[in-house]
């Protein structure tokens, strides 16, 4: 009788065993890792925790979460991915807004995975959560590891040089950055006489040696707000770690210095940031003047009008001190 319940013992630890082992799921060696961006590891630590999750569920309630987030199989199924092995050519993809996730196996295609680019479904937290962890997700970001380039193929205006690939939802909010030719080198816009094209070009990364301070009142939610001050130099490289796409547009010129919108997208995420910021009127003579912006973060793109557009028509009533 006792041999009979130390054999049941472990058989049990040995299921428990397999049961947890089955749990665990990694699809994507280290070697893939140490050669992916931040988003595609955002992507592979998605898939590696999302599948045994939903699994764990049942069928039935497998596909309804899998149905109501838009995850699909287009080839093979969720069991398969255990299957996955190192030697299996993989790829991943962002195809307008959604990633496609795929395997191959003997040449032919075994499984494929899509769903949306949604910063929510891949990050694993819904807005609250992630609005208020962004400044400490700006804060841990890295340092860039240089100055942007010279971009090629500057057309030259007013004796002024413009990159400009295009603009984001309205025509105003462009992409464009500013240079000057200095002998045989081009150099960015970053005089008093233009401040306007000095002030894009800072929150492109452009400036040399600044020191600004970013005093930022960022919405979160439940109607309130959270106030912190960071400096310009981490929100650049925020963005930059993020590759987010910014565009900047001058709203207004006032006596106290310049009105901007800048816009962070995100297209690998689904997600935009919108900065109202005053740009101060000296700023360019004094490169730790401080830069008063309200945040609103996590934006779906279908919103962003709208919010833009509030910003625009209140911004003569809201008067910063």
């Amino acid at each position: 009788m006792k041999n009979e319940r130390n054999w049941c013992v472990v058989l049990a630890i040995v299921f428990l065993s397999l049961s947890a082992q089955a749990q665990q799921l990694k699809l994507f060696s280290e070697g893939v890792r140490s050669i992916s961006s931040r988003q595609q590891l955002m992507v592979m630590d998605f898939m590696e925790h999302y599948f045994p999750t939903v699994m764990k569920k049942g069928a039935a309630s497998m596909q309804m979460k899998m149905a109501d987030d838009k995850v699909f199989f287009r080839k093979g199924r969720p069991q398969d991915l255990y299957l996955v092995n190192d030697t299996m050519p993989m790829a991943i993809s962002l195809v307008d807004k959604h990633y496609e996730v795929s395997w191959a196996k003997d040449d032919k295609p075994f499984i494929t995975v899509v769903f949306p680019a949604q910063y929510d479904l891949i990050m694993g937290m819904g807005q609250e959560e992630a609005q208020n962890r962004l400044k400490e997700d700006i804060c841990a970001s890295e340092m860039r590891s240089q100055k942007p380039s010279v971009p090629e193929g500057l057309v030259e205006r007013g004796g002024v040089y413009v990159s400009e690939k295009g603009h984001f939802e309205l025509e105003s909010l462009k992409d464009a950055t500013f240079y000057r030719k200095n002998g045989n080198k081009f150099v960015p816009v970053f005089e008093d006489e233009h401040k306007d094209l000095s002030a894009a070009n800072l929150f492109h990364g452009l400036a040399e040696d600044a020191a600004y301070q970013l005093y930022v009142e960022q919405s979160v939610y439940g109607m309130k707000t959270i106030n912190y001050n960071i400096r310009l130099s981490q929100w650049l490289d925020y963005c930059n770690s993020m590759n987010l796409k910014v565009f900047f547009a001058v709203e207004e010129e006032r006596e106290d210095g310049l009105l901007a919108i800048v816009i962070a997208h995100s297209r690998e995420l689904g997600f935009n940031h919108m900065l109202s910021v005053v740009i101060p009127d000296n700023f360019v003579i004094h490169p730790n003047a401080v830069l008063k912006a309200r945040l609103t973060c996590y934006i779906p793109t279908h919103n962003l009008k709208n919010l833009y557009q509030q910003e625009t028509n209140n911004r003569k009533r809201k008067q910063w001190q």
